[in-house]
């Protein structure tokens, strides 16, 4: 046999029976791209792309692009379809493919190609299809809550689920917010160093944290519910606190105060990426800033002037996020500024 013939002879036997013949196919290929390219071409134009109709495995897919995308033209045209155009739009098609795998495997082949120096131009398509991943796994992971649990939600006892706990979470820090700012017991001088019952400067933030993590504590233990600081979340990651339920689901909390130079990005790069991802997690997180008021926060990224209120600052935040992300991540703009009348 030739080479194409090789190639296809080994990929019909591949969707036969994955297990004997994936390995030595790839072995047949192995970094030759033209190889490749014959295996793409039998899997998109003799069955129509990347359908149901079969199963590639996300090794398989994710070798494909790496060895494929340097050799295609990436960025869609109008006009006639050259073959590196047509090799494009068999690369984006294999990236959704892995995509919606929705398998830990097809995450870590995304993330190993987002690694990848010579796949840059295809960023926005695997970050696209790791986005996409998440959300199919978080689907598929759901599930509705049994009568017993919705009686005791219902009862006012523990939350049925993470959305329950989140819901319970944001209550107790609104209140924690109002009581901050209208109690006698002048609650935001827990967030500043004071001498002589004046401020000199804002408080660090763990310092900070530890002052919420009492109120939390206070409030949500009746209920069942634990807070850690510096809680374990996926990939070893810490964060500032975590707000779990009976080790079934939990709930991360990202503090920031606001000069912190990282304050713009980190509901991402952090509380998203780092934290919310973990499985019991279940996408959802709380990014919870420390408003002190003395106009020394960073540059914004949304290319407006910078906030001049608590609200403002945490409809700018939100705006960040698109509809799906304000589903399971949230913001809340804590005021802990010193009234000027003190």
């Amino acid at each position: 046999m030739d080479v194409p013939q090789k190639v296809y002879w080994l990929t019909a036997g591949m969707l036969i029976d994955p297990p004997q013949y994936e390995s030595e196919l790839w072995q047949y290929i192995g970094k030759a791209w033209v190889r490749a390219s014959h295996l793409c071409a039998f899997v998109s134009d003799r069955y129509r792309g990347l359908n149901n109709d079969y199963q590639l495995s996300a090794v398989t897919l994710s070798r494909l692009i790496e060895l494929l995308a340097p050799h295609a033209e990436l960025e869609r045209r109008s006009g006639l379809v050259t073959g590196p155009m047509q090799l494009g739009e068999n690369v984006h098609a294999m990236v959704t493919r892995l995509g919606a795998l929705a398998t830990q495997e097809a995450a870590r082949e995304i993330d190993r190609l987002r690694a990848v120096p010579a796949l840059g131009k295809l960023r926005y398509a695997l970050d696209n299809a790791r986005y996409q991943l998440q959300l199919k796994q978080r689907e598929d992971a759901f599930r509705f809550p049994s009568l017993q649990s919705v009686a005791s939600v219902l009862a006012n006892q523990g939350p049925a689920n993470v959305t329950d706990l989140a819901a319970l979470t944001l209550d107790v820090l609104d209140q924690i917010a109002n009581k901050i700012r209208r109690d006698n017991d002048d609650g935001f001088r827990a967030f500043w160093n004071v001498e002589s019952g004046k401020p000199t400067g804002k408080r660090e933030e763990n310092l900070c944290r530890d002052v919420l993590l009492t109120r939390l504590r206070f409030a949500l233990e009746p209920f069942g519910i634990d807070c850690q600081p510096e809680g374990d979340c996926a990939n070893d990651k810490r964060a500032d606190i975590l707000i779990s339920y009976r080790n079934e689901f939990q709930l991360p909390l990202e503090i920031k105060r606001d000069d912190n130079r990282e304050l713009w990005g980190a509901v991402r790069t952090q509380l998203m990426a780092q934290y919310a991802s973990a499985t019991k997690a279940a996408g959802y997180g709380v990014y919870l800033v420390l408003w002190f008021g003395k106009g020394d926060l960073p540059a914004t990224r949304d290319g407006g002037k910078k906030p001049v209120s608590p609200d403002e600052f945490q409809t700018r935040l939100e705006a960040l996020l698109n509809p799906e992300e304000r589903r399971r991540i949230f913001i809340r703009v804590l005021d802990v500024s010193w009234p000027a009348s003190r």
